[in-house]
Formats: structure tokens, C-alpha cells, sequence
């Protein structure tokens, strides 16, 4: 006679706990020519819970900063098992010493920000399939030396296999600003006029941030000097002017109790009056 048998077929992924028949059939044609079907005992197989995991780098994988300064970098966790699972997350640096300061959140509300409520975390619980933003605050010393290889490590349940993944935080050489000023001349007669100077230079090997340059005039107000409308000058940057020592502004309003300059940056020997 002639056999044919029907065998379903599995579904990746399946959830685990689900619970598969599987039986089978066979039709064949006997001598007389009616047709005849028999069917096999059931099997049922229950399928067990899988755990993989897998992190990665959702953000930029290097920071560059200086010394002191802070920074946050973003990875992506998530639950590629059929089961959901509660994840170990462990953090740790290597290379800067001493080692930053390190902080690991939940971005629940994926805004990139460690915010009220998320955090820090040591673990999180994860669906199948699931996702969670995590973000690792790194805060490094002023008197850091070396790059520092921030590792995100995470396991299934602490046991099987696991998944990592690894940003970068490079430290440039810091700045070393001074600040010198004079008054040319700086003995006055009564009616007389001073040039003030305030200047600042980099002496160290690294360009540093933002420099604001500031002289705020209240002693030398008390002293009776004032400031001589239209005489403030600034070598580069952008000139400011406070009434109140508060609120500056680019427009000169009397009385002036300030001036500042403002500049992007300082390179190495650079110098700003």
C-alpha cells in the first residue's frame, strides 16, 4: 500500500512552559481499495526555559573629557531568551587611576538622563524580547591620569552564558590657568585716569573649556574710581557688561558694576585680555 505521515513543525522562540502534541497519522490503501488511516499515541513535550542575553553600546562608545569632569554613556540590554528572566548587571572600569566613579541607571523614560526613580540598579527583570536603556554615569577626579575601559557585564541569573560590552572614557591633558591684573598707572592725582588689565594665559598642555574672564567693580566703586563709558577692549571673545552683578549683557548699561570677556576655549599658551 501507499504510506503517508504528517509531522508538525516547531516555532522558534516558542514560550517556555508550552506544552506540544505531537502525533502522528498514516493513510494507506488496502488490497479491497477503500481507504484506511491509523494514528500514533500522543507525545507531549514541554518546552523548557532558555536564557540569552545580549548587551551593546547604544551611544557613542568614547568620551573624551578632562580632568573632574563627568559624562554618561548608553547601552542596550535585552532578554533574547523565551522566558522572562531577572538580569545581574555588574559595572566596573579599568586602566584610569584612580578609578572614575561609576553609577548605572534605567532610562525608563529613554530620554537619556539618569532621572528620579531610576536608579542606581544592580539587576533588571526583562520580558522575552524585552529592551531596557541603561546609562553609566561616569564621574572621574580632578588628579585622574589614563583612559579608563568602562565594561557593562551582565549573566543569565548569574549562571549560563553571558553577554558584555565595553565603552571608553580618554582623559586630555588638563589646563593650568593664572590671572594677573594691573593699573597703569596705579598712583592716580584726583581727576585722573587708570588703565585696568586683567589677563589670564594656559600654562598647562591641554585646551580647556570655556573661559569667562570677570571683573566685578564694587571695591574699586567704594574707592571712588568709575568706570569711563565705551573703554572696555578684549583681546578675543565676546565682551560683557553687568549693572547689578548679576544679569550681564553685551549692551553697556550704566552704571556699569562689571565687564567680562567670554571665549570658547584657551589653548596651550594662550592668553586672554
Amino acid at each position: 500500500g501507499v504510506l503517508a505521515a504528517a509531522f508538525p513543525a516547531l516555532a522558534a522562540s516558542t514560550p517556555a512552559g508550552t506544552v506540544i502534541v505531537n502525533q502522528s497519522s498514516a493513510t494507506f490503501t488496502p488490497q479491497d481499495n477503500g481507504v484506511s488511516s491509523v494514528q500514533s499515541n500522543a507525545v507531549y513535550t514541554t518546552v523548557q526555559a532558555v536564557c540569552a542575553v545580549s548587551v551593546t553600546l547604544s551611544g557613542s562608545p568614547e568620551a573624551a573629557l578632562l580632568p573632574g569632569e563627568q559624562t554618561t554613556l548608553r547601552f542596550t540590554l535585552t532578554n533574547a531568551g523565551n522566558a522572562s528572566a531577572t538580569l545581574p548587571l555588574n559595572v566596573f572600569s579599568t586602566g584610569m587611576t584612580p578609578s572614575p566613579t561609576l553609577k548605572l541607571y534605567q532610562d525608563l523614560n529613554r530620554n537619556g538622563l539618569p532621572d528620579a526613580g531610576e536608579g542606581p540598579v544592580s539587576s533588571v527583570t526583562l520580558a522575552p524580547d524585552a529592551e531596557a536603556q541603561l546609562l553609566v554615569v561616569v564621574q572621574t577626579s580632578a588628579v585622574a591620569l589614563g583612559d579608563a575601559l568602562i565594561n557593562l557585564v551582565t549573566s543569565c541569573g548569574g549562571t549560563g552564558a553571558g553577554a558584555s560590552a565595553t565603552g571608553m572614557v580618554s582623559l586630555s591633558p588638563p589646563p593650568v590657568l593664572t590671572i594677573h591684573k594691573t593699573f597703569t598707572p596705579a598712583l592716580l592725582k584726583p581727576g585722573a585716569e587708570t588703565t585696568v588689565e586683567v589677563s589670564t594665559s594656559n600654562e598647562g598642555q591641554g585646551e580647556s573649556r570655556e573661559v569667562i574672564l570677570t571683573d566685578l567693580l564694587a571695591g574699586q566703586l567704594a574707592q571712588g574710581l568709575s568706570y569711563v563709558s565705551g573703554s572696555a577692549r578684549a583681546s578675543v571673545g565676546t565682551l560683557e557688561y553687568t549693572s547689578d552683578g548679576h544679569s550681564w549683557s553685551s549692551a553697556e548699561t550704566q552704571p556699569v558694576r562689571g565687564v567680562r570677556v567670554r571665549v570658547g576655549s584657551l589653548a596651550p599658551a594662550g592668553h586672554l585680555t
